[in-house]
């Protein structure tokens, strides 16, 4: 079988064409995306001399539950198309799982085009990442609501501050972005040039912001925003005032919410027009619960036997205690249900109710039991791309 390995400067090109032919990206937009992230978040699989496969992983933390949790983020995903359907991608993906479970990072996490693939190999489904499209017409709000200015990159701290209050602290599943995710997030990775205004309060505070950036040609122009953080409801009526002018020359607005985000109630007609179903893996259950933020009421101990078919090293008994919001997992005690990382997965993120995880193929562990109080519903949805 291949090697799984950074590449040489010769395999980065060759996974670069992959990535070409794969996405449809151009060929100087491939090659920029390696580029970014080498040496260290590359692997490719190499067989014969020729690579095979490759993809981007990048190592994160993210919100769950009001605390971070080591995250590797997988992305870019692609195998050479006469090679396809043998084996290439299942090998370089479980060879990255396991580098990362041995580095001591808790998770995987993805967006899954090919789910069957993924769920073989212990992802389940955590969340969603929808990309709405509106008319600038649609978006409402005022300009003036509050006082509003186009930003530079000596306002980036106040930025970054008012994510991490409004975003980080307060969302499942949000990234506390590495410095690669904060170019992308902020326009710097992307064709065109992104435009930055900041809403502040009357002491001069920004409360919030949004990015920009111009996609296509009159007349079917559009503006995709790349982030959009409000702290106050004068910020985003505010915000949204600034993007309804985009009206005379952008036709329609691309932005990643939620259809049930209250700041969408006011466009009934928000139609989807991307939507990516976010996958995670527990690569060491013990990292994940005892980094994952739990009920700050719930006191339980649970049993249950952990089964990981590609990682079988921890597999046997385990207990599960939470306390004032903390977690903990130790290998022993009495058994019980069986848990593999899909129905773990499931479980942290609150994708389904303990009493769903026969859905899963997993254990039913009934409804109104401690499992439910350790784990309660959450709703998860993504807006950064990886």
């Amino acid at each position: 079988m291949a090697e799984v390995r950074p590449p040489s400067l010769y395999e980065a090109e060759a996974y670069a064409e992959l990535l070409t032919i794969s996405f449809g990206l151009a060929p100087d937009q491939a090659d920029r995306l390696v580029q970014e992230h080498l040496p260290d978040s590359v692997r490719v699989a190499v067989a014969d001399g020729a690579v095979m496969a490759g993809l981007l992983t990048d190592r994160q933390a993210q919100s769950w539950g009001g605390r971070l949790v080591p995250v590797a983020c997988i992305g870019g995903g692609a195998v050479a198309p006469e090679s396809r359907r043998q084996g290439w991608a299942f090998h370089l993906l479980r060879a990255v799982l396991g580098e990362h479970r041995t580095q001591g990072t808790a998770l995987a996490a993805l967006y899954a085009n090919n789910p069957q693939l993924y769920r073989s190999l212990g992802f389940e489904q955590a969340g969603l990442r929808w990309v709405a499209k509106v008319s600038p017409a649609q978006v409402g709000g005022t300009a003036t609501a509050a006082v509003v200015r186009r930003l530079t990159p000596q306002d980036l701290p106040a930025m970054k501050a008012i994510y991490r209050q409004v975003v980080l602290n307060r969302r499942d599943g949000a990234l506390e972005r590495s410095d690669r995710r904060w170019r992308r997030a902020l326009g710097l990775q992307s064709e065109g040039r992104p435009w930055w205004v900041g809403a502040f309060d009357d002491s001069g505070a920004l409360t919030g912001y949004i990015v920009w950036r111009g996609q296509g040609t009159i007349p079917k122009l559009s503006a995709v925003v790349l982030d959009f953080v409000a702290g106050s409801v004068a910020a985003a009526t505010a915000l949204r005032g600034v993007l309804s002018q985009l009206s005379s020359t952008v036709q329609s607005i691309e932005l990643a919410t939620a259809p049930d985000d209250p700041a969408l109630w006011w466009a009934d007609s928000a139609r989807p027009h991307l939507m990516e179903r976010l996958f995670i893996r527990v690569l060491e259950p013990a990292g994940a619960v005892g980094q994952w933020g739990f009920p700050a009421a719930v006191d339980q101990a649970l049993h249950g036997t952990w089964a990981d078919p590609i990682f079988p090293d921890g597999d046997g008994p385990f207990t599960l205690e939470v306390s004032s919001g903390r977690g903990a997992w130790t290998q022993g005690g009495p058994g019980g249900a069986r848990l593999t990382p899909r129905a773990l997965a499931a479980l942290l993120a609150g994708r389904v109710a303990p009493a769903e995880l026969a859905i899963l193929d997993g254990p039913s562990l009934g409804s109104g039991t401690p499992w439910s109080a350790v784990f309660p519903r959450r709703s998860v949805w993504m807006r950064d791309p990886f």
